[in-house]
């Protein structure tokens, strides 16, 4: 790999930060989206129909609280782990060594 796409410990730590905070304001503006978004119907027929509608509209929210959470969670351990190796950059001075034993 050429030098100039290598990032030091401390461009990895900032760029998992930078990251982990971008999927969390996307997380955020998609929650407060679609809650302002969403408009509830009341179904009306027999039982069935408004039962198999009902069924729908719940599985459809469970999707999307399933994306949610798992962007959420990817996103706190991307600051997690950024912000661990950010601290233990700045308390040892310097950046920890590669693979190849070069920092």
């Amino acid at each position: 790999m050429t030098k100039w796409l290598r990032l030091s410990g401390l461009g990895t730590a900032i760029l998992m930060i930078v990251i982990g905070i971008a999927i969390l304001i996307y997380i955020v503006i998609v929650a407060v989206n679609e809650f302002f978004i969403y408009k509830a119907s009341l179904p009306t027929g027999s039982l069935e129909t408004i039962l198999g509608q009902a069924a729908g509209v719940l599985i459809e929210a469970v999707i999307r609280l399933a994306f949610l959470g798992v962007a959420l969670a990817a996103s706190t351990a991307l600051l997690r782990y950024g912000v661990e190796q950010y601290r233990n950059i700045l308390s040892t001075g310097t950046p920890p060594k590669t693979k190849e034993g070069k920092e």
